[in-house]
């Protein structure tokens, strides 16, 4: 009976924790990641300084880790919240913060010597932007909300390519060749864009053609 009385406890724990969690979520959107983020993060193994940027876009703050023992309720709350999105453009944007969420997270935990976890994050941060891409293949809305969403898109695209170029070196061999195709990956999902942005995304993000 008393075991029965603590998990019922835990779960209602749980279930707290989720929808307070869900409630702050709800008020981040794509803008988060136009915003300036130069924090230090604390990982286990100490304090990462972030470096300057050199893509003009600036990733989230990740939040709690991928090795923290409640990360999985953040896994929960961002599957009920991606579910819960019905809207397309917010979708696409909800899928970008994810994304920028998780590469930033990558970067923090590759530079604290958490190598395995911080390339397996890359990974999941690159297929929430490849569905992003997709969705917006997919969209149809007017042009100009179209372009707000290309040029974020675009970006994000750049800023990940920065991040996965910047921990290729910290790796070892055998990670590398996960890192190569994360690369590749992000670079066959912004090829997409190039293709059906057509001249007026050259004009939108001139660095991209670099």
């Amino acid at each position: 009976m008393k075991r029965i009385g603590i998990a019922v406890v835990g779960l209602f724990f749980g279930v707290m924790v989720l929808l307070v969690s869900v409630a702050m979520e709800t008020k981040q959107m794509i803008v988060v990641a136009l915003v300036g983020d130069d924090i230090p993060v604390a990982t286990k193994s100490g304090v990462v300084e972030i470096p300057p940027q050199m893509v003009n876009y600036y990733l989230p703050y990740p939040g709690i880790l991928p090795d923290h023992p409640m990360y999985f309720v953040k896994m929960m709350r961002d599957r009920v919240l991606l579910w819960l999105t019905r809207n397309s453009s917010e979708k696409i944007e909800r899928l970008v913060l994810y994304a920028d969420k998780r590469i930033h997270a990558a970067k923090v935990l590759v530079e604290g010597n958490q190598v395995e976890l911080g390339v397996t994050t890359a990974t999941k941060a690159q297929k929430y932007l490849e569905q992003a891409v997709e969705e917006w293949l997919d969209l149809q809305q007017n042009l100009a909300k179209r372009d707000v969403l290309l040029e974020a898109l675009v970006k994000a695209h750049l800023k990940h390519e920065e991040v996965w170029v910047g921990i290729h070196g910290r790796l070892p061999a055998e990670m590398r060749v996960i890192a190569d195709q994360g690369l590749e990956g992000n670079r066959r999902s912004r090829q997409k864009l190039l293709d059906m942005g057509g001249g007026k995304f050259l004009e939108i993000i001139p660095e991209a053609t670099q």
